[in-house]
């Protein structure tokens, strides 16, 4: 499945282009209904065979400016658990996870005194359709592991290195929900130890 990406108006809207068939119309009338907590609001209109979802961008801070503003190892932790809170709460509203774009220039990071809110742009395409969800996907990990390299948090950096040559060995489809919720429990566990310890 071919989608467009466009930025229009100075960044004020990403646009993406799909075709009208590849839209599922439920999931954009649940969108339409009601607010989705973690997902980006989007516009949707239709013109013959081709299909325009419109999300807002005006002064959005996405994951990628964010990281390069300066951030510290517990904003990036508590970045991750957002992320898969927004992940695992998908069924409960019938979406698909990997219609979820996690490209690190398209989720959204509004910080507001000490609170850390993520959003993540879901495409309500049909299932199998969205080709891109890999790459996206690989590109969020990359930013992840360089972010813990840099911020020298080894043990996140060596995990989320470990990741990336999955995907390059592995073909299927990577669970993001389960490598996220085995690795945020090994924080919790060592977080645990460190306190019993002292």
């Amino acid at each position: 499945m071919e989608f467009k990406e466009m930025e229009l108006y100075h960044d004020k809207f990403v646009i993406v282009e799909s075709l009208s068939q590849v839209i599922e119309m439920y999931q954009v009338k649940t969108f339409y209904y009601q607010l989705i907590p973690g997902i980006r609001r989007f516009r949707f209109s239709m013109s013959q065979d081709k299909s325009y979802l419109y999300y807002e961008n005006k002064n959005v801070v996405s994951l990628t400016e964010y990281l390069l503003q300066g951030s510290n190892v517990n904003e990036v932790y508590r970045i991750l658990e957002q992320v898969l809170l927004i992940l695992e709460d998908c069924h409960n509203y019938l979406l698909y996870p990997e219609n979820f774009c996690l490209h690190p220039s398209w989720i959204k990071i509004d910080k507001c005194k000490e609170e850390l809110k993520v959003e993540l742009l879901y495409l309500p395409f049909k299932p199998g359709t969205n080709d891109k969800y890999k790459e996206y996907l690989e590109q969020f990990v990359r930013s992840i592991s360089k972010v813990f390299n840099e911020l020298n948090e080894m043990e996140g950096f060596y995990y989320f290195i470990r990741l990336l040559e999955e995907f390059r060995e592995n073909s299927t489809d990577i669970d993001i929900n389960g490598h996220l919720t085995d690795f945020l429990k090994g924080k919790e566990n060592r977080n645990l130890s460190e306190n019993m310890i002292i």
